[in-house]
């Protein structure tokens, strides 16, 4: 290992331990709206273990979290994905390491730090050519949260990118077999089929209890005829990105892989600001496009007043009552809104790369166009 990133993952660890040995912030943090929801609070696993019920919890994800629910494990495994991630970048893994919403997730002991290492372990993996571990990696996270299983194309992008040997017919039966163990030891250890239940409530998402997401706040103030159809507008954004992206960008899929790991953060049913510790973490792969940013200062300074005004808002809400439900949905719009705009300023920055080395390529004359933007 480097002695530059040994020195980065030392540096995360020990301030992880001292927030979990020294302060109070574990007990603190593991109620907050802004870091977990129903479905990946600790305390709605302690819930579900103790009264015995799946309905929001994969009985995977409880057996596991039973034994392994102590600070060493979220350490471990903050440090386990950063080295995995060093595989794609150096910067990869500093920024993982060093992340606020990262770190104060894992604090938390949000199971959403779960489903992040099991997504970037699969990209890393896949992107050294190792499609069984790659492939069972995503389709664990795609068995305890749903969600993760939309990567699947980009992710199968990367490995046919790296020469794999393997065919995508080959790569998806990996994949469905891979997802039929994992659901089949959850039947396994539920003893029944309650467990599905998870799912429904994901997509149907009964429980309106407030995140930093979209839908719970337009469900709320909804008339009980509508929402059915809403339910399924906000749910198709999960996956009717999926296709256009991986074709405009087929010649980069860690960019595509990395912007609807974006997408599933913003329209999720259940987010929280962890999710976005995904792409985050993937962006410094993308250095080059840096520079062709429209308003690359305006968005970093948009995401951080976001993510500020998150906690104050629930706090004038729901601590002082000097504000309402309004204040901390408003919130929530701002921290969706600069999340999208990351992701626009990424397609825009790589069509104005490829734009760019095309005509320098081919030598056109670029003075003859008329660009505007629309």
């Amino acid at each position: 290992m480097p002695p530059s990133l040994s020195l980065h993952i030392a540096a995360g660890v020990a301030l992880r331990l001292f927030l979990f040995y020294a302060t109070s912030l574990p007990s603190l943090l593991e109620f907050r709206l802004e870091l977990s929801t129903p479905f990946t609070s600790i305390v709605g696993v302690k819930e579900a273990l103790a009264i015995g019920s799946y309905e929001k919890h994969s009985p995977l994800l409880l057996a596991l979290l039973h034994h392994l629910d102590h600070p060493l494990f979220w350490i471990s495994l903050d440090a386990t994905t950063a080295y995995a991630v060093s595989k794609l970048s150096r910067p990869c893994a500093a920024v993982y390491m060093h992340n606020p919403l990262t770190l104060l997730t894992t604090v938390a002991r949000s199971s959403v730090s779960l489903q992040n290492a099991l997504v970037l372990c699969a990209v890393s993996l896949a992107h050294r050519g190792r499609a069984l571990p790659a492939l069972t990696f995503l389709s664990l996270a795609g068995a305890l949260f749903m969600y993760p299983a939309a990567l699947l194309p980009p992710l199968i992008m990367v490995l046919l990118r790296r020469e794999c040997v393997l065919g995508t017919a080959r790569l998806l039966s990996i994949f469905l077999a891979t997802t039929t163990a994992a659901v089949s030891l959850s039947r396994y250890i539920a003893a029944d089929w309650t467990f599905l239940s998870l799912y429904t409530s994901l997509v149907r998402v009964d429980d309106l209890t407030p995140n930093t997401g979209v839908f719970w706040y337009l469900l709320v103030e909804m008339f009980e005829q509508f929402k059915g159809f809403f339910t399924l507008v906000l749910q198709l954004h999960t996956v009717v990105y999926v296709l256009p992206v991986c074709i405009f960008l087929s010649h980069r899929p860690l960019l595509a892989y990395t912007f609807l790991a974006g997408t599933l953060a913003i329209f999720k049913s259940y987010p929280c600001i962890g999710d976005v510790g995904v792409f985050v973490t993937l962006l410094p792969l993308f250095s080059d496009l840096f520079q062709h940013a429209r308003h690359p200062v305006f968005v970093v300074a948009l995401t951080a007043t976001a993510a500020g005004l998150l906690p104050l808002f629930r706090y004038l809400w729901l601590r002082v009552v000097t504000g309402n439900a309004n204040f901390y949905y408003a919130s929530t719009l701002l921290w969706t809104f600069s999340n999208g705009l990351v992701l626009t300023e990424l397609l825009y920055a790589e069509a104005r790369r490829v734009f760019v080395d095309r005509t320098a390529h081919e030598k056109i004359d670029v003075s003859k166009y008329d660009i505007r933007q629309v």
